[in-house]
């Protein structure tokens, strides 16, 4: 059964659970290990998929008929938010100790350059595959 075109459902479950899956993801990165990492990656690819229904669950040309539980949306979108702003904090940390440990190896072993910064070391790339 179609429901009317003012018939809104403010509960919003897909943006609910993008932020349930944003704060698990949080919550694993507060103790990385590489499968806390792996699972983490496809939490947030679940969040992708939440917010992406979200917004093609609210098209522009029905605005008008949103505007009953616009404060719970507004609510759900802000506690998306606070969670995206806690593991982005966790990621910039995460990126900044790993590079002052690269910065610190290098000039471990690698020596000083003559301007005294730790030499580069260069490394062979990689490549993940899955099939």
């Amino acid at each position: 059964m179609r429901k009317p075109p003012n018939a809104v459902d403010c509960a919003q479950p897909p943006l609910a659970a993008a932020r349930t899956a944003v704060l698990e993801a949080a919550r694993r990165m507060e103790s990385p290990d590489r499968q806390s990492l792996e699972e983490c990656a496809v939490l947030l690819e679940n969040a992708i998929a939440g917010m992406n229904a979200c917004r093609s669950a609210w098209p522009e040309e029905n605005a008008a008929s949103f505007q009953g539980c616009r404060q719970q949306q507004l609510d759900e979108v802000r506690r998306l938010r606070q969670g995206l702003l806690h593991l982005r904090r966790l990621l910039d940390n995460a990126a900044n100790f790993y590079q002052k440990w690269a910065k610190r190896r290098a000039a471990l072993s690698m020596g000083y350059t003559a301007a005294g910064e730790p030499a580069e070391i260069t490394t062979a790339g990689r490549m993940l595959i899955r099939g």
